[in-house]
């Protein structure tokens, strides 16, 4: 075999085996909440089953409150889950299930000066909440929605995205077909 098709294969092999270890998966969240609703991705670690803070890497959603919209990103809001809460993610898509817990799962950001922007799932109150308030001095509420809701919700679908093996195995691929002799073509080759 060729020297050079083998080290290009050694170093496609090398690479697929490190990448793998870095699978993200990003899910469509799409999600009502009274006269308001969250739409948006939000990516995790790639993990499958109970999620924590930790697994969440990266979100971008559309917080609409009914009277007001607020983009959310990593930016501009933190993510908090208190005590446990049966959150969890499935090839299928992303889940929380409202009979579960005490706990609060949440998003909270700040706009402006006092200004913030909360959404957040409350098993023990079995609701989901969406609340813009300015907390200071008065700690007024300006919009506030909220819906019931039980046992078992899903928050968003899996969007599937190509993996780095798949893209490293198409390009090895490319790589070897572009190194086989094709038949009936000389090869300038030196023995």
């Amino acid at each position: 075999m060729n020297k050079g098709l083998t080290a290009a294969l050694t170093a496609l092999t090398i690479g697929f085996l490190t990448s793998t270890a870095h699978a993200v998966s990003v899910y469509d969240f799409s999600f009502g909440v009274g006269a308001g609703s969250v739409v948006g991705t939000l990516e995790t670690d790639g993990t499958l089953g109970a999620l924590g803070e930790a697994n969440v890497l990266d979100w971008n959603l559309l917080v609409d409150d009914g009277s007001d919209s607020f983009s959310i990103t990593p930016a501009n809001t933190s993510f908090n889950i208190i005590d446990p809460v049966d959150f969890f993610s499935t090839s299928e898509g992303l889940f929380f299930d409202f009979s579960s817990g005490d706990g609060q799962w949440w998003f909270s950001g700040l706009f402006g000066s006092p200004e913030t922007f909360e959404f957040v799932l409350q098993p023990g109150f079995d609701s989901a909440q969406i609340a813009h308030t300015i907390p200071f001095p008065d700690f007024v509420i300006t919009h506030f929605v909220s819906q019931s809701y039980t046992g078992l919700q899903q928050l968003g679908t899996f969007r599937p995205v190509p993996a780095p093996a798949a893209i490293v195995l198409l390009g090895s691929g490319l790589l070897a077909m572009a190194m086989v002799r094709r038949p009936g073509r000389p090869r300038n080759r030196e023995d």
